[in-house]
C-alpha cells in the first residue's frame, strides 16, 4: 500500500513538473492547439523558442512517458506479487 502511494506520488509530481516546464519551451502550435480558437488567433504571431529549448522539452515529454510506463509496470509487478497470482 505505501508503494501504491509513494509511486503514485512520484508520477504525479513528474507529471507536473513536465507541464510546467515543458509547456514554455514548446511550439506554441503544440502547446496552444488545445485552446480555444480566439486564444490561438491571439498567439498565432507568437515567436518559436529557440531549438534547443525545443530539444529539451521533448526530451523532458520523453522521460515522462518512459517513468509513466515504468510506474505501471512497477505497480502493476507489485500488485501481481502481493496478491498471490504471480509466478514463482
Amino acid at each position: 500500500m505505501r508503494t501504491t502511494i509513494l509511486t503514485s506520488l512520484v508520477l504525479c509530481a513528474v507529471e507536473f513538473l513536465t507541464i510546467v516546464l515543458a509547456s514554455p519551451m514548446a511550439r506554441p502550435s503544440l502547446v496552444l492547439r488545445f485552446l480555444p480558437e480566439d486564444i490561438r488567433a491571439a498567439a498565432k504571431d507568437h515567436p518559436d523558442p529557440p531549438k534547443w529549448k525545443q530539444m529539451i522539452a521533448h526530451i523532458l515529454l520523453g522521460m515522462f512517458l518512459l517513468s509513466f510506463i515504468g510506474g505501471i509496470l512497477f505497480l502493476g509487478f507489485d500488485g501481481l506479487k502481493h496478491s498471490g497470482m504471480a509466478r514463482t
